[in-house]
C-alpha cells in the first residue's frame, strides 16, 4: 500500500510506491519511502521524474525546489535550512522556527529571508547560500518586485537587493505598502 505517481496514460511511474509524496517543482519531488518497520524509516528524500532517488532519504521535512533550493528539516534537531537540486546544504539546517513557520524562507525574487535567533535579527541570503544583505533587521518582509519591507532600529521603510534604503530620511514609522510602476 501507498502513493504513486501516474503518467499522463494512467500508467505507474517508475521508482515504487511511496508512503508520502509531494508535488514535482524543479524536476524534483520530496517522498518518504515505504518501510516495513519503522525503525528503518529515514524521513524524506527527492526523486527525478525517472523515479530514481537523487537525494537520499534524511529530512524530517523536505519542501518543494524554488529557485534551485529547497527548505528542509533535520529529523534529529527539528532545524531548517536549504539545499541545492545536488542536495548539498547551501544554508545550515539551525533555523529554528514559530507560529508563523521556519525562521528561514522560500526564496522571493532571488533572496532568502532567515532570522538569526541568537542575535535576534533578519537578514537576507542568496540562493547560493552567501550571506547577500547583513542580519541587522527588527524585522522583514520577503521580497516582492525588487523590493521589501524591513524596519531597521525604529525606521520602517523598504530597500532595494542590494539592501539600499529607498525612503531617505528618519520619519517612515507606518509605511504600509510601495507602489511598484510594473504591478
Amino acid at each position: 500500500y501507498g502513493n504513486t505517481y501516474l503518467d499522463k496514460n494512467g500508467n505507474q511511474f517508475p521508482g515504487g510506491v511511496f508512503s508520502t509524496v509531494k508535488d514535482f517543482s524543479e524536476g524534483l519531488a520530496a517522498v518518504v519511502p515505504n518501510v516495513s518497520n519503522r525503525k528503518d524509516y529515514q524521513g524524506y528524500g527527492y526523486i527525478d521524474k525517472t523515479g530514481k532517488m537523487v537525494i537520499e532519504p534524511q529530512f524530517g521535512f523536505a519542501g518543494q525546489f524554488h529557485e534551485g533550493v529547497a527548505r528542509v528539516q533535520s529529523s534529529e534537531t527539528k532545524k531548517y535550512g536549504m539545499i541545492d537540486k545536488a542536495g548539498k546544504v547551501i544554508i545550515p539546517l539551525e533555523y529554528g522556527q514559530n507560529n508563523n513557520g521556519p525562521y528561514v524562507h522560500e526564496p522571493s525574487d532571488g533572496l532568502i529571508l532567515a532570522y538569526d535567533e541568537p542575535n535576534g535579527y533578519w537578514g537576507y541570503f542568496d540562493t547560493k547560500g552567501n550571506i547577500a544583505i547583513p542580519f541587522q533587521y527588527a524585522y522583514a518582509n520577503d521580497f516582492h518586485a525588487g523590493y521589501a519591507k524591513v524596519k531597521l532600529g525604529k525606521k520602517e521603510t523598504f530597500i532595494d537587493k542590494t539592501g539600499r534604503d529607498i525612503l531617505p530620511g528618519d520619519h517612515y514609522e507606518y509605511v504600509e505598502q510601495l507602489k511598484v510602476d510594473d504591478e
